[in-house]
């Protein structure tokens, strides 16, 4: 009856195992090598039909400073609880995850078990965000608050260094006339050609921002 009992607990968790939709890795804690992973984990890593994440290693899938992290975490307290990483297998995306992971003792081994929360989707609409935040809507260049960084930044430096910092501001002549005339969508036409048309002709280092309707402004370093 013990027996019996124990075996269907077994195929119980194997089947939940396999089943789970959130990507799991048992890997050993010696040498990182994967024993075992779920259909959700081949998914997640982009793996084709029939090939098996056991022909890895924790080191193919993650780098060595987080390991590091990851394994100071599971020394200290056996587990390791949302640890951002960057992960995937070699020649294939690098998604970014959500890791945590236990220490079991499994068939009289050492056992590391890890499940991944995807938040690739997640960090590439933060970053858009964030790069609406400095970005002008329209143009894509720089906008006021980041070219007020950078300038901050810039006079810093020179002052530090002796340097000189030049500032070219630029408006539009009669740029309300092609709005009233031929319309908003020339306009918005205009500016960008005036954007594109800057950036190309910056220097390395230098700046180009819109600060607000037709008004420019260029950082020169």
């Amino acid at each position: 009856f013990p027996y019996t009992t124990l075996f269907r607990s077994r195929r119980l968790f194997e089947t939940m195992f396999k089943a789970a939709p959130i990507p799991i890795v048992v890997s050993r804690a010696d040498d990182g090598q994967i024993v075992d992973a779920n259909d959700a984990a081949s998914c997640f890593y982009g793996l084709d039909d029939g090939e098996k994440l056991t022909r890895y290693t924790i080191r193919d899938l993650v780098d060595g400073p987080t390991r590091r992290v990851i394994q100071a975490e599971l020394d200290r307290n056996g587990t390791a609880s949302e640890i951002e990483i960057a992960t995937g297998v070699s020649g294939r995306v690098r998604r970014d995850a959500l890791l945590s992971a236990v220490i079991v003792e499994m068939d009289g081994a050492t056992r590391v078990i890890s499940s991944l929360v995807d938040m690739t989707s997640r960090k590439a609409v933060e970053e858009r965000i964030r790069l609406a935040a400095q970005r002008d809507v329209l143009t894509g260049l720089p906008n006021r608050a980041l070219f007020q960084t950078t300038l901050d930044a810039a006079l810093s430096k020179a002052e530090a260094s002796g340097q000189r910092v030049g500032l070219i501001l630029i408006d539009l002549d009669a740029f309300k006339e092609v709005n009233d005339t031929l319309g908003h969508d020339a306009g918005d036409a205009l500016l960008k050609e005036v954007a594109r048309r800057l950036g190309n002709i910056i220097g390395e280092h230098d700046l180009v921002a819109r600060l607000g309707g037709d008004e420019f402004v260029i950082i020169a370093l």
